[in-house]
């Protein structure tokens, strides 16, 4: 029973990666519809003869949120399409930065450079990073294992690595210090310090995604009211090549090795969270040293050599299921001064592993 409630929190964690991948592509097709509409565009739209599926979605949306100039306000269409406009605003943005319902939300590692950058905290930016921030001090680096898009784009390419794996196929395990992503993240906020620059957000996975959607969507409905035949047209860009790179490089070469070694908003994360009330605990007197922990952690953490696997930990929780004699829990408290190390007889950790 324990394995099936593991197996089904993975499942609810991908869930949430998900949604909140597909509210980032539901945002980008409201903003192209409000586009449409203030650009009274819609019934360009709705008499054209070509069928296609961007015409579909618009007039969809139309109806949903706009009701097609109906209801009580059919007698003023303006302030009707402006009171359609104003819900609309209500939601815009990606996991880099965006706006719920007047619920302002930055990503911390936009924040910093947005405060390096600009040499001034306001107090706009300080609303957006209140929740990501507490959250982060109370829950660790959760972000990059639950709510970061190009997270649940590294997660599954882990998966294809280990059916490869499976399958005897070569693959390497090339190993790079974990420092790494420390030194971009100084080295990216100095620049942008110096240079008046947000720079790090034109490498930033979980903020190169939100973009990536965007321009997608854009050119998916971009033609649409000019030249339908061509609606729908999708082209890759620089984008998306770099995010296809890190993909192949953690497929075939080095296991997560984004997450792990050069991610500065991971580095930021674990900082903010070193200190975080919630955490993965060790039993040691029922720990058997078998490493399948070890194996199975995408961080390439060790969570039976302390009490707790360390500030770098993002809960994913997948040494849970792992654990067989269950001396691997979540802990909720005060974190100890001390960790307790395991003991000098125990079995070192496997230092490479073709998943």
């Amino acid at each position: 029973m324990k394995i099936l409630r593991s197996q089904a929190h993975q499942w609810f964690r991908h869930l949430v990666q998900l949604s909140v991948f597909l509210g980032i592509v539901a945002t980008a097709c409201l903003a192209n519809y409000r586009i449409f509409l203030s650009q009274n565009q819609v019934e360009t739209i709705r008499a054209q003869e070509v069928e296609s599926s961007p015409r579909s979605a618009v007039l969809a949306m139309d109806r949903l949120y706009h009701g097609s100039g109906t209801g009580e306000t059919a007698s003023d269409p303006h302030q009707s399409r402006q009171e359609t406009l104003a819900r609309l605003k209500a939601i815009r943005g990606n996991t880099w930065s965006a706006e719920l319902y007047g619920l302002s939300l930055t990503d911390p590692l936009a924040g910093a450079e947005s405060i390096a950058a600009g040499k001034k905290i306001n107090r706009a930016l300080l609303l957006g990073l209140l929740i990501p921030v507490v959250a982060t001090l109370l829950l660790g680096r959760f972000f990059c294992s639950w709510i970061c898009p190009a997270g649940f784009l590294f997660d599954m390419a882990d998966k294809v690595r280990a059916l490869l794996a499976k399958m005897r196929l070569p693959l390497h395990n090339t190993p790079l210090w974990h420092g790494n992503k420390y030194v971009l993240l100084v080295v990216g906020l100095a620049l942008a310090g110096v240079s008046s620059i947000p720079l790090l957000g034109f490498f930033y996975p979980p903020a190169l995604v939100g973009r990536e959607i965007h321009t997608a969507v854009d050119s998916f409905f971009g033609n649409l009211a000019e030249n339908p035949q061509r609606a729908g047209a999708i082209s890759l860009t620089a984008i998306s090549l770099f995010l296809l790179g890190i993909v192949f490089v953690e497929v075939f070469l080095s296991r997560r090795v984004w997450c792990r070694c050069l991610c500065p908003g991971g580095a930021l994360y674990t900082l903010l969270g070193a200190a975080r009330l919630v955490r993965v605990k060790n039993d040691h007197p029922r720990c058997t040293h078998c490493t399948e922990c070890v194996k199975v952690c995408p961080m390439g953490l060790n969570p039976m050599s302390h009490d707790t696997p360390g500030p770098e930990c993002d809960h994913c929780l997948a040494c849970l299921p792992a654990c067989a004699p269950g001396s691997l829990s979540l802990e909720f408290g005060l974190p100890r001064i001390s960790s307790r190390k395991r003991k000098e007889s125990s079995p070192p950790a496997p230092t490479s592993s073709t998943r």
